[in-house]
């Protein structure tokens, strides 16, 4: 599923890989080393879990790094089933093979084994993180052309910016160059370097020339992740933070004039964070970077960002140092860092749903991938109670994960529940329920005359365990159904 995050829109362009040293290449070079994406992809269906929806195909942009390789947006290649690449000087097309993807910061990275296509070619090299005002070229195939673009602009900011395709707030540059749909994965070049890759932009009726490029410390990030040919993703402190910008605020922290931070209000359950950080501690600095009272931290002379990117520059398992205040006390520590942890999961790629079907009720764990089904309005047009889960809950040890009931296919045993859809399940059998796992492993444990599922809302759906067999077998043939349960699910728990 391509993901549309509000009013951006994803797009599609690449870069080059690592720090190599090559002559700088001219322009002619510049736009060999850019190639045009065609992908063939087919995603699952969220509403109808034990489907996959039509057949689609996309275009996109890429370039050509070192290794014989080629770097592209993972939007640009997700769910994919067949892809072709075309470099802008021939006409010919390969066939592509997928090395290994990124879906957090959404980059991609693939090959051809026709290494005829690759001849010729000077890959480009990463250049370093440009300045606000600085002049770049961004090269690529937009709406579809045949025929390479190249788009001028400056970079008018670098912050942290939600990525579409994940909805992560990772470091990223905007600048005023014409990024359209297509151009994703292109390069983004500055003195014959790649600076970026375009990945995302407003909609014209939002606003004119604004586009998003995913920087090279980005790019670094995922090319060094991958190394092993795995990737594991950028690490998260696991907080929920507040700016200290009161001045009462921090005299009740104890937090005296010379000092500055940020205050935790949360610990999120299983993250890097827990049992090592408490609610109310005060977090100084970072790595020796202070953070100020607005969480932001000094990355370069006057130019700021909020200090999780001091925390995205580290990979999984590695210690960050910081200094915390608590109970008015300074203490120093450090903590192995871990990936996001989430309540609601995804988006996903790449992954079939996960269901269970029991007497014609279809229980899903909640996922952002199906908050999607509502199409690009979903924030606006999905059930309040689901988005409320994305937005406001946290995983804990009572709740690792929403499980809901999606819908009610129609049989004589739930006659009276065929209403009750999107609803969230709290207990079976009397037993809380953390996961689909631990929902599962409820109604087989059963042992009496009647499963009873109550859902958050106080609705009672009572069903006969000894008709429960039969009836799941008849719902499964009625509706086409090869299986009880996802793939993922073992038989028993």
């Amino acid at each position: 599923m391509k993901i549309f995050c509000g009013k951006l829109f994803a797009i599609i362009i690449l870069l080059s890989s690592t720090s190599y040293i090559y002559a700088q290449p001219n322009e002619n070079e510049i736009r060999k080393a850019v190639v045009k994406i065609i992908t063939v992809s087919q995603e699952p269906d969220f509403y109808t879990p034990w489907q996959m929806r039509p057949q689609t195909g996309s275009g996109g942009s890429g370039c050509i790094i070192n290794n014989q390789r080629i770097l592209t947006n993972a939007h640009a290649v997700s769910d994919q089933t067949f892809i072709q690449v075309q470099r802008s000087d021939r006409p010919k097309k390969f066939t592509a093979r997928l090395l290994t993807v990124g879906h957090e910061c959404d980059l991609a990275i693939l090959t051809v084994d026709d290494k005829s296509f690759f001849e010729g070619i000077q890959p480009l090299a990463l250049g370093p993180l440009p300045f606000l005002r600085d002049k770049v070229a961004a090269y690529g195939f937009p709406i579809g052309g045949d025929k390479i673009s190249i788009t001028e602009g400056i970079i008018s900011r670098i912050e942290l910016q939600r990525y579409s395709h994940s909805g992560q707030d990772l470091l990223a540059i905007q600048i005023d160059a014409a990024i359209n749909p297509g151009n994703s994965g292109g390069p983004v070049i500055q003195n014959g370097k790649l600076t970026g890759i375009a990945f995302q932009g407003w909609a014209a009726k939002e606003a004119d020339n604004i586009g998003y490029i995913i920087p090279t410390p980005i790019i670094e990030h995922f090319l060094k992740d991958v190394e092993d040919k795995k990737y594991d993703g950028f690490p998260s402190l696991g907080v929920k933070t507040q700016k200290l910008e009161s001045e009462t605020l921090r005299n009740f922290y104890q937090v005296n004039p010379s000092q500055t931070g940020t205050l935790i209000n949360r610990i999120i359950y299983k993250s890097s964070a827990w049992n090592k950080l408490e609610e109310g501690d005060i977090i100084l600095s970072i790595d020796n970077y202070p953070i100020a009272n607005d969480e932001t931290i000094e990355f370069r002379k006057g130019e700021r960002l909020n200090f999780n990117y001091l925390i995205q520059k580290h990979f999984l398992k590695e210690d960050t140092s910081m200094k915390i205040l608590r109970n008015g006390k300074a203490l120093s520590l450090s903590l192995p860092l871990m990936g996001k942890v989430s309540l609601v999961q995804g988006p996903t790629y790449e992954k079939r749903p996960t269901y269970y079907i029991l007497d014609g009720l279809l229980l899903i764990p909640l996922t952002q991938n199906y908050l999607y089904v509502w199409g690009d309005n979903w924030f606006k047009d999905a059930p309040l109670p689901l988005v409320n889960y994305l937005y406001q809950n946290f995983p804990s040890k009572e709740r690792e994960e929403i499980v809901a009931l999606q819908m009610v296919l129609a049989h004589d045993i739930n006659i009276g529940y065929h209403e009750i859809n999107n609803s969230i399940i709290r207990r079976v059998n009397g037993q809380d329920i953390s996961t689909l796992a631990s929902a599962i492993k409820a109604f087989n444990k059963n042992k009496s005359a009647f499963h009873i599922i109550e859902t958050e809302s106080k609705e009672r759906i009572v069903l006969d365990t000894q008709k429960s067999k039969k009836a799941t077998a008849e719902i499964l043939e009625r509706y086409h159904i090869p299986r009880d349960r996802s793939e993922d699910l073992p038989i028993s728990f």
